[in-house]
């Protein structure tokens, strides 16, 4: 599997959370900041040849593998990633299925986490 596929969706997928932010469409950019942060680290688990038992990359099973395997085990990213996912996931539940709309500043914070996520994760997979 080309890890490197994934990479460029998270790419693709962060530049639209952006863009989203930019037009004040917060629901919209959680959304995409949340799957630019899943498929970074569906790039990290497919580089290092972890794959779902049923190749699929279900939510639950990427955000506990990446953070067990590739945080609290090998340590090839850093600890403070480890809530990173979940919160995440959970700011993108508000955006689609809640009766709420996320907020300029939710949005403003989780974009920010996004981008460093992103950053950290392609930054480590380029120097391997």
């Amino acid at each position: 599997m080309d890890y490197r596929i994934f990479t460029r969706k998270a790419e693709e997928n962060i530049a639209a959370a952006e863009c989203e932010y930019n037009y004040g469409r917060y629901n919209a950019s959680a959304n995409r900041a949340y799957y630019a942060m899943f498929h970074i680290a569906v790039a990290a688990l497919s580089y290092h040849q972890i794959l779902p038992p049923r190749r699929e990359w279900e939510h639950g099973w990427v955000q506990a593998t990446f953070n067990e395997r590739l945080i609290r085990r090998k340590k090839v990213y850093p600890a403070k990633l480890l809530p990173d996912l979940m919160v995440a996931m959970t700011i993108r539940e508000t955006a689609d299925y809640r009766e709420t709309m996320v907020s300029k500043k939710v949005c403003r914070r989780l974009l920010r986490r996004a981008q460093d996520f992103v950053r950290i994760v392609k930054e480590k997979l380029e120097e391997e």
